[in-house]
């Protein structure tokens, strides 16, 4: 007869590799009529924003923009001038992996961004976005948690705690606010700026989450003067996100990704700055303890027991720990106080490499500076540091990211530190031996003692004895006096025989 179990169904989700592509776009336009002509490109840097995604089966296709600030000198004016113009792209990523996969994370930065002036008028943009793509896919496993009452069955339970992924969302809020300059500047143009959000906590009051964070944001400008001036400020924010559909009892970590931002020139009565807008993304992801309990194994005293199992493999994922380093950089100026800004820092995708105590992380910094010569002259030129972290072991994928750059000015040097994080995933497996049926045959009775005597093997356990002989473990500690199973490997035992 075939026994009746019940099971537990566990939903989670595993996840791809991350997908990288890279293509290079182009464009030749010509300025805008309120633009100077241009007379030399100083530095051109581009930002990557992501319109849409569009997953269909195991094909990915991502399009969106990259946005190109030109700073270039004109001889018409005085001054540095600068120039915005998007550079659209489109990307397809076939992959099998991404197969019923119902969501993915997109990220991604710009390799290269270039310009040069075809003419007075016109300039020719290239740019190489990268674009990296991890596919989420909703698992359902189920795990034999207990078996139909019979009088005859020996059940062993065992206990498995995991950290699953269960749930992920977006959620999307558009970030206003002003900044007023403290010195009483008065900002002509706005030339170029950055913006980054960051998550400093959140709180879950029914099925709102209170999300609390911090818009970074830097901006350089000219003044009436003329002159370059640079500013950086943290701006707070608040936003009620509605997270009915999350689970209560999780453990969120909330990745902000950056869509469009928007820096305006200020002026009002109580003082000129900047007016800040953004649109920011918020993927929501929620991890859960889950201590599992299932039967292992069983089988009857009185019948052949035929049991079938399955190996049953749970994806494990837990928050992303991060590690944080600091690059600096140490800059000369002969005979001047100098100018100096960070145009643009990206850092490579890092290393895993083995150390005497774990690993080391390693990755390189680009960071692109754009300062004021002896003769005042607007120059741009690019810089590398080694960032290395140690860490004891990685499980799973590696990210890096760095910060804003802190500026310190002492005579004519500078000091430039630029903070790194090293973003370290924790992904993993866990397989079980799940019992999916049980049938239980009818024996013919053997006669024979009823008390045996039996040699334990080293490794046996007194499951497994009393297993073998279809009897029970309480009956064989009552049977030979046995408090516990530490002591009994390689002994011999009293094996009564269940009646």
């Amino acid at each position: 007869m075939e026994l009746g179990l019940q099971f537990e169904d566990i939903f989670c989700y595993e996840s791809t590799v991350g997908i990288t592509s890279a293509h290079e776009e182009s464009l030749e336009t010509a300025i805008p009529e309120y633009c100077p002509d241009i007379t030399r490109i100083v530095d051109v840097v581009g930002r990557l924003i992501i319109r849409e995604k569009l997953l269909n089966e195991d094909r990915c296709t991502i399009s969106g923009s990259v946005k190109v600030t030109i700073l270039y000198t004109s001889e018409e004016v005085v001054g540095l001038r600068s120039l915005t113009m998007s550079v659209p792209f489109s990307c397809v990523l076939d992959d099998r992996t991404l197969d019923r996969c119902g969501t993915v994370c997109v990220d991604g930065r710009v390799l290269l961004a270039e310009a040069r002036a075809v003419t007075s008028r016109k300039v020719y943009i290239k740019v190489l976005p990268e674009i990296t793509v991890v596919g989420y896919r909703s698992v359902k496993r189920r795990l034999c948690c207990s078996v139909q009452e019979e009088s005859s069955i020996r059940k062993r339970c065992c206990n498995s705690n995991v950290c699953l992924l269960t749930a992920i969302s977006e959620k999307g809020f558009s970030f206003t606010n002003d900044v007023i300059l403290e010195n009483g500047a008065l900002p002509e143009d706005i030339l170029m700026h950055r913006m980054r959000p960051a998550i400093l906590s959140t709180q879950r009051l029914g099925n709102k989450l209170m999300v609390k964070g911090e818009m970074w944001f830097w901006t350089l400008y000219r003044g009436e003067d003329q002159t370059l001036h640079q500013h950086d400020a943290v701006v707070p924010f608040s936003q009620i996100l509605d997270v009915a559909e999350l689970p209560e009892e999780a453990e969120y970590q909330l990745n902000p990704q950056l869509e469009e931002c928007d820096l305006r020139i200020l002026r009002t009565d109580g003082g000129n700055g900047f007016g800040l807008t953004a649109r920011v993304n918020i993927v929501i992801f929620s991890y859960q303890n889950r201590a599992l309990r299932y039967v292992e194994d069983l089988y009857s005293t009185h019948f052949d027991t035929e049991v079938e199992r399955q190996e049953i493999t749970f994806p494990l994922m837990s928050p992303v720990h991060t590690v944080q380093q600091e690059a600096q950089l140490r800059l000369e100026f002969e005979g001047h106080e100098p100018f100096i800004s960070v145009t643009d820092a990206d850092c490579s995708s890092p290393e895993v490499l083995p150390a005497e105590n774990g690993v080391t992380l390693r990755t390189t910094l680009h960071i692109r500076l754009l300062y004021l010569d002896e003769s005042g002259t607007p120059v741009s030129t690019e810089r590398t540091a080694e960032v290395c972290a140690g860490v004891k072991e990685v499980d799973g994928p590696v990210t890096a990211y760095c910060s804003a750059a802190l500026l310190q000015f002492t005579g004519s040097a500078c000091q430039v530190r630029i903070p790194v994080y090293f973003l370290l995933g924790c992904i993993g497996e866990e397989t079980l031996s799940g019992i999916t049926s049980l049938t239980l045959n009818e024996t013919k009775p053997l006669d024979g003692p009823s008390l045996i005597l039996c040699r334990m093997g080293t490794s046996d356990t007194l499951w497994d004895i009393a297993k073998r002989y279809q009897t029970d473990e309480e009956a064989i500690r009552n049977a030979n006096h046995l408090e516990d199973e530490e002591s009994i490997g390689n002994c011999m035992l009293l094996i009564p025989k269940v009646r």
